[in-house]
């Protein structure tokens, strides 16, 4: 979003960041229905590789 949007103001950037947003959001669910003929919602995709994500971070905060 702050490539897109070219400017440092919240005013220009919040917005901008809403709809780049949902620009992904509904791209990414598009391929994921159309390209890959998955009937699942891509919030579950996200859902799953966050909670992989936030498991790595978890562990590796305890190794150190």
């Amino acid at each position: 979003a702050n490539h897109f949007s070219g400017s440092l103001h919240h005013a220009v950037r919040l917005p901008m960041v809403f709809l780049v947003s949902a620009v992904m959001l509904i791209g990414g669910q598009a391929v994921f229905e159309h390209l890959l003929g998955m009937k699942a919602v891509l919030s579950v995709v996200v859902e799953f590789a966050g909670g992989l994500v936030f498991l790595w971070l978890v562990l590796k905060k305890r190794a150190v």
